[in-house]
């Protein structure tokens, strides 16, 4: 069960609109309903304490079986937000001239070995 569908379950067995959940949470209901139909995840850990603490459940038990978080220094973090964050990153490193072309060959070699160990 996703995020999206963990939120509207709880929701639901409370007898909550999506309105009350929203508010009570501090987001709008544009973006809670987002979030219920899985076109968008919580893009900070705050939210998900807030909707874990709101439903009594949890963060874990939203997010447990959620493929696109990953865990990074003990908290669930979006893995979409988090390779965009790397991303950018590696553009500000290849698009500096103050990085050297051999450090550049380097990465990109390196990267391309790594796409090659989880096959992709």
């Amino acid at each position: 069960m996703t995020f999206g569908e963990k939120c509207k379950k709880y929701r639901t067995e409370q007898k909550l609109t999506q309105e009350e959940v929203a508010a009570a949470v501090g987001i709008s209901r544009r973006t809670y309903i987002n979030y219920e139909t899985g076109n968008k995840l919580p893009r900070n850990a705050k939210t998900v304490d807030q909707l874990a603490a709101f439903f009594g459940v949890t963060p874990e038990e939203l997010l447990l079986q959620e493929e696109r978080y990953l865990s990074l220094s003990g908290r669930q973090v979006p893995v979409v937000d988090r390779a965009e964050q790397l991303l950018q990153e590696i553009r500000e490193i290849l698009g500096s001239e103050e990085t050297a072309s051999e450090i550049k060959n380097s990465f990109c070699h390196s990267l391309r070995q790594l796409c090659e160990e989880y096959h992709f």
